[in-house]
């Protein structure tokens, strides 16, 4: 099972996100499930990396298969800024959102925050 938990903030902006093991959909190697959310979080997170040029951190490892991304909030990122980076979250979302509801046997997406969620 792959976990998926994100984190938005009061303003339902996605501010980190961490996603951990394996869907078993399929075979190693031939896996879509894993291959999907996989190529979809390693982008997002590059593309995050550069577009703040080197300021947003991040862990990806193979092996516990893990991707971990934290936003910083003001002082640390500035309105403009933060508009940028929720250009790729949402997309991120909205993937892995589409992705869980074709394949919700094999993601367990958890959303924490926001002022839509009660947690």
């Amino acid at each position: 099972m792959i976990d998926i938990k994100i984190l938005k903030n009061q303003l339902d902006e996605v501010v980190s996100f961490e996603i951990s093991g394996h869907a078993n959909h399929s075979a190693y190697g031939t896996d879509i499930v894993c291959a999907a959310i996989s190529t979809l979080s390693q982008v997002i997170t590059y593309s995050l990396h550069i577009e703040s040029n080197y300021q947003i951190q991040f862990t990806i490892s193979e092996e516990p298969s893990m991707v971990k991304c934290h936003i910083p909030e003001y002082p640390y990122c500035t309105e403009e800024e933060r508009k940028k980076y929720n250009v790729l979250l949402n997309a991120l979302f909205l993937g892995v959102e589409s992705i869980t509801g074709q394949y919700k046997d094999y993601i367990n997406l958890e959303i924490k925050g926001g002022s839509k969620n009660d947690n």
